[in-house]
């Protein structure tokens, strides 16, 4: 059973970071810009998709949390794509704004216990050589387990927990003067029951009659009587 890759959340896309070369006063562009993803927690990663802004080739690089042994782990940055193309032609417009979707089968390594991301963006052509990045970056990941756990808790945290009647029964007391369900259930039944029986009744055959007065639709209360 295949699993639908699930966009990881919680993340922090930090602002591109283009590198210039020479001083404050004379620095040009390198045509090099860095953008970095931060996780909220380690993650395995499956693959990577996002919409290209005039960026003519990036690498990727994900820094890992590593296990050894016994002790904590290392974090590690390793290469995950070297040189992906993205335009054919960097100095003409085709392919600028393109999508992408780069899986797992381009890594060159596994991304699991990811804890951050930086694409490393080039643009050699003059044309472009402020004006380049990648867009609406997402990171996706086939672990579900740990959201559904994730989701579980939060639906579990934010309403009561009645494991048996007694705790049932003991909020209930606590609650004042309001009758017991089993009461309401009770009554309830009883006047379904007693509104099937007058509904299941034919129909009078007689006419109810009428009250004639001769005092243009008045009376005096004396005429009035109560058994």
């Amino acid at each position: 059973m295949t699993t639908t890759p699930q966009v990881v959340s919680g993340v922090k896309i930090k602002k591109s970071e283009l590198l210039t070369l020479g001083g404050a006063d004379e620095s040009f562009s390198s045509g090099c810009a860095v953008i970095e993803v931060v996780l909220s927690r380690p993650q395995d990663i499956c693959q990577i998709s996002f919409t290209n802004h005039y960026t003519a080739s990036l690498d990727v690089r994900a820094k890992v949390n590593v296990a050894a042994g016994s002790s904590p782990a290392v974090k590690v940055w390793k290469t995950v794509i070297r040189g992906y193309q993205l335009m054919n032609n960097p100095h003409c417009e085709a392919q600028s704004q393109n999508n992408f979707v780069l899986k797992e089968d381009l890594f060159r390594c596994k991304l699991d216990s990811v804890i951050s991301v930086r694409f490393i963006l080039r643009q050699p052509s003059p044309n472009w050589l402020t004006n380049f990045s990648i867009e609406h970056i997402h990171l996706h990941t086939n672990n579900t387990t740990t959201n559904m756990k994730t989701s579980i808790q939060n639906i579990s945290s934010s309403r009561p927990s009645f494991d048996s009647e007694y705790a049932n029964e003991h909020v209930i007391s606590q609650v004042g003067d309001l009758p017991h369900p089993r009461s309401v259930s009770r009554d309830l039944h009883k006047l379904l029951l007693l509104s099937h029986n007058i509904s299941s009744l034919p129909p009078p055959t007689g006419s109810l009659g009428r009250f004639h007065s001769n005092h243009h639709d008045s009376y005096d209360v004396s005429m009035l009587t109560y058994n």
